[in-house]
């Protein structure tokens, strides 16, 4: 063994690893944002909710948040935008604004984009108090 091996610290507990790290969170953003969309093509949008639960039980730290938030911004958005090219969303979106109040388009295309955004967010955070509470126990059992 040479000295660098024998004199690394190990990596604290609930760290990332140290390489790759950007690749595995780009792969894993780009997976959950095509399963977002996957579920949304089906009809099962409520599995949005469930694709941020398994993003919080695998992801930790500060990846947690960013990844699910990505994944359901990408996962409503670009599906959004690609009909975009196909249809008038902005005048449809323009209309659903004027019957639900809202003042115009745009907002109502943010809104969709933030709904998928919070969806995947909020079930994030379930599965890493999820995850917390498990490990937790564990520790406390004897």
């Amino acid at each position: 063994m040479d000295t660098a091996t024998l004199t690394r610290r190990p990596a604290p507990a609930g760290a990332a690893p140290r390489g790759g790290t950007a690749r595995w969170l780009t792969l894993g953003t780009i997976g959950a944002a095509v399963a977002v969309w996957l579920a949304g093509y089906v009809g099962l949008w409520q599995l949005t909710l469930a694709v941020g639960v398994a993003i919080g039980l695998v992801a930790r730290g500060w990846a947690v948040p960013v990844v699910a938030v990505l994944a359901g911004a990408a996962g409503w958005g670009v599906p959004l935008a690609l009909l975009a090219t196909q249809a008038d969303v902005a005048h449809l979106a323009g209309v659903v604004a004027s019957l639900a109040g809202l003042g115009s388009g745009p907002v109502v295309i943010a809104a969709t984009v933030a709904v998928g955004a919070l969806l995947t967010a909020s079930g994030a955070w379930v599965g890493s108090a999820t995850r917390s509470t498990i490990r937790s126990r564990g520790k406390h059992d004897v």
